[in-house]
């Protein structure tokens, strides 16, 4: 601004000085020259925003073998260099965090069953919580497995008991007691029964990284969606599965739903919750298992036009296909369908008793039990 007045200033004291004497200059090229100066005085310069960036320096897991339970502590600690970053995914559906101890510039978040975790401002951020992990395959073959996020600096504490040991593996590194390992997308500690070995083949001096394979892959899963004049949504998931040794189905709670039916083999069960917090479905021992579970959720009022979105859950399920009807009232035509699904014909479908609405058909081959987001694009027609 001060730039600007010198300028002004110079231009008007020697326009001044020139009309003392003689006029040099034409008005029409002053004016020119005048409003030049200012523009280029004025011009903003473009300022170009950092780069977000986001360093997690160390991250410790503390923990301890109960059984088939790991419980234990989870330190993560890191630095927001520049920007403001997207929230960074922390863990998947098998962790649940039990209490967050302290959090300095973090907040930890739940989206689409996984963990994530935001920052405040920029600068140095960190955060402890106490978690709670179940070991897969306890009685034969023990692990430990769940997704981290990969951090410059990665390591475990972990205590087992007497009956436990960790086997080697040239993926963890140990150093003082503690086991340190490369940044990564998955962690998978390998236990073994101290006194039992294992029989077959002679263990080798090198361990590979076992590879997650699903325990039976289903014909199919199908949701249902119905949604109401007034926003409600009654949601179900229904699917087959073969007996199993452990007699349930323990699936991630779903968010802000309120539980409608439970059905197994056509019969009303009650569905309980574990001590993780996560959903627990009983099933009959030794035979078949047809599950049918209605939920229900919250969406916007229906109106003349508009978009609706919804969610549909993490079962962590593997089918070779994945079905979804979706019900709209009567009134209502449904324009399009945005997500991965494809129109079906529905043939053969049955739908359970609760849903409603004009039903509308989509499938997809090879799902693998994970979480997706849909919309529906509708119109009430105008009558001539």
């Amino acid at each position: 601004m001060n730039k600007f007045i010198l300028i002004a200033g110079l231009i008007f004291s020697s326009w001044s000085h020139a009309v003392e004497s003689t006029v040099t200059v034409p008005w029409p090229e002053f004016d020119t020259i005048y409003k030049e100066r200012i523009a280029q005085d004025l011009k903003t310069k473009e300022v170009t925003e950092p780069a977000p960036v986001m360093v997690l320096e160390n991250i410790e897991y503390d923990l301890k073998v109960h059984e088939s339970q790991v419980t234990g502590t989870v330190s993560v600690n890191g630095s927001v260099l520049s920007g403001d970053p997207e929230p960074l995914p922390l863990f998947g559906h098998n962790i649940a965090v039990t209490n967050i101890v302290d959090a300095q510039n973090a907040i930890l978040m739940a989206k689409n069953g996984r963990y994530q975790l935001d920052t405040v401002e920029s600068g140095i951020f960190s955060i402890r919580f106490t978690v709670s992990i179940p070991i897969t395959d306890f009685q034969v073959k023990p692990r430990l497995v769940f997704d981290v996020p990969a951090a410059v600096r990665n390591e475990l504490k972990i205590k087992t008991d007497e009956s436990l040991e960790i086997r080697q593996s040239d993926s963890l590194h140990k150093i003082d007691g503690s086991y340190f390992f490369s940044p990564r997308s998955e962690l998978n500690v390998v236990f073994e029964h101290v006194g039992q070995p294992l029989t077959g083949s002679e263990p080798e001096d090198k361990l590979l990284d076992e590879v997650d394979t699903p325990s039976a892959v289903l014909h199919s899963v199908t949701f249902f969606t119905s949604f109401a004049e007034d926003g409600t949504v009654l949601s179900a998931m229904q699917l087959e599965l073969p007996p199993n040794d452990e007699n349930q189905l323990v699936l991630d709670p779903i968010e802000a739903a309120e539980v409608w039916s439970l059905h197994v083999n056509g019969q009303p069960r009650s569905l309980y919750v574990s001590a993780a917090d996560r959903w627990v479905v009983p099933l009959d021992p030794k035979v078949k298992s047809k599950i049918v579970l209605a939920y229900l959720t919250r969406n916007q009022k229906l109106g003349l036009e508009g978009r609706l979105d919804f969610d549909i859950p993490e079962t962590g399920l593997t089918a070779r296909q994945v079905n979804l009807v979706v019900g709209l009232p009567e009134r209502m035509h449904m324009l399009a369908m945005d997500s991965d699904l494809q129109p079906a014909s529905g043939r053969g479908w049955a739908t359970f008793d609760s849903f409603s609405g004009r039903p509308h058909f989509f499938s997809k081959p090879f799902y693998r039990g994970r979480a997706f987001s849909a919309s529906v694009i509708y119109q009430e027609p105008v009558n001539p």
